[in-house]
């Protein structure tokens, strides 16, 4: 059988009933995921915007801070970390309310 693993969340401290048309979209990808520590994030933005790139190991602590600006359309952020094997979560903070992340794995 084939699994699917849904690894998008988002966190939005508004009332309910807000228009979805309100959210950014979900267009977030790690490549190559499992990593060794070089991978690219990709993100199609709707608008010029900043944004924050954060890294989280498992227990919550973070690893990584990066501050970008974002352009309407197709992004491309490129790491080169020395991370330890194992699995983290990559988030994009596109607002103080509002994120997504996806997970990232490291191997040797």
């Amino acid at each position: 059988a084939e699994e699917a693993e849904f690894s998008a969340f988002k966190y939005c401290n508004s009332p309910v009933g807000i228009s979805e048309n309100h959210f950014p979209s979900f267009d977030f990808s790690i490549f190559p995921n499992p990593s060794n520590g070089t991978f690219s994030i990709h993100y199609n933005a709707r608008e010029n915007s900043k944004a924050e790139i954060e890294i989280y190991n498992l227990v919550g602590e973070n690893i990584l801070k990066k501050q970008v600006s974002l352009i309407a359309g197709q992004n491309e952020f490129q790491f080169n970390e020395k991370l330890s094997s194992g699995s983290y979560f990559v988030r994009i903070k596109l607002n103080k309310d509002y994120f997504i992340s996806e997970k990232l794995i490291i191997l040797d």
